[in-house]
């Protein structure tokens, strides 16, 4: 008795060191839990069973018979009530004869007779106080009285079991997150790289209209003033709007988020050049107070309201 006792102690505390326990390595602690105690137990059959997620079925994880590991045993655990709730309810259930316990009852015809058990001792592995699975010492021939040592010994394995699952579903659920916390950098990476390519293409765009203006649309308006028929306010005009357009003029006021008119428009390229109110209503033919109504909506629409910033300052900072 001492000398098992002393097994049992030397294997616990070999298992709490192990890498497969402090990694959370479940298949790999299970597999030496129930090789370990079918071998000094003497036990033919040993297993570690989960429930799935909607507690249905209960099926096998590591299943050693006879030295040999079963795969893809299940049992309908919801057919069973009684059975699954007395693992919710204890610690273990303890069947010295398995005919005579009331809480394997209704596992008798359909799983104990079928692999001819006659003793079991299952201990609940658990989550918090979530029930997750079953360790099931499965004794084969006559009956068997388990002691109170292996009773405690079964006990604290189930323990042991469900702190790796713990583990492994911490570590599993680090892992998840610096996966996702990697896709997000790497997708934070592809955007910015889409976002440069952007600013470079529209850089692009934009020498070359400056570009085109220079070889195709200026030389034209040099022609224009030397045409005494073209008024020289149209072509200054012409001019004003040209410069704007290279400048990005129209891109910097779609930023205000504003919509300024056809006219009001038009007064802003005119104080952009330079003009004072009463050229701008002599080139717009328009009345001086309307400029200034135009001056006034222009500030409003711009958030310059009731701000000491000189209207012609701003635009041509605009034009720039």
């Amino acid at each position: 008795m001492e000398k098992t006792l002393k097994e049992q102690y030397d294997f616990i505390s070999e298992l709490t060191k192990s890498k497969d326990f402090t990694s959370g390595n479940l298949n790999g602690l299970a597999r030496s839990v129930v090789g370990k105690v079918s071998s000094l137990f003497n036990i033919r059959r040993v297993g570690v069973w989960f429930f799935d997620e909607s507690f249905d079925t209960l099926n096998s994880y590591i299943l050693l018979d006879n030295n040999r590991i079963q795969n893809n045993v299940t049992i309908h655990s919801s057919d069973f009530p009684i059975y699954t709730g007395a693992l919710r309810s204890k610690r273990s259930i303890v069947a010295h004869n398995v005919f005579e316990n009331e809480d394997l009852q209704e596992l008798i015809e359909v799983y104990i007779e079928k692999i001819g058990a006659s003793s079991m001792l299952d201990s609940a592995i658990r989550n918090g106080d979530e029930i997750i699975g079953v360790f099931c010492l499965e004794h084969i021939g006559q009956q068997r009285q388990w002691t109170l040592e292996e009773i405690s010994f079964a006990g604290v394995l189930s323990d042991l079991l469900s702190q790796a699952f713990i583990i492994g579903e911490m570590k599993e659920g680090k892992r998840n997150l610096e996966e996702k916390s990697q896709e997000l950098e790497e997708s934070n990476i592809a955007l910015k790289n889409i976002l440069s390519r952007f600013e470079e293409e529209k850089k692009t765009t934009k020498e070359n209209i400056a570009t085109n203006i220079e070889k195709t649309i200026k030389p034209i308006i040099v022609e224009l003033k030397k045409n005494k028929h073209v008024p020289i306010e149209t072509i200054n005009q012409l001019e004003v709007g040209v410069d704007n357009l290279s400048s990005g003029f129209y891109q910097k006021l779609a930023q205000f988020k504003v919509k300024l008119s056809p006219t009001e428009v038009k007064v802003c390229q005119k104080i952009s050049a330079g003009y004072q109110g009463k050229e701008i209503a002599d080139l717009l033919k328009i009345s001086f107070s309307t400029v200034e109504t135009h001056k006034k909506n222009i500030r409003k629409k711009l958030n310059l309201t009731g701000k000491s910033v000189n209207l012609k300052v701003f635009l041509e900072e605009l034009s720039l």
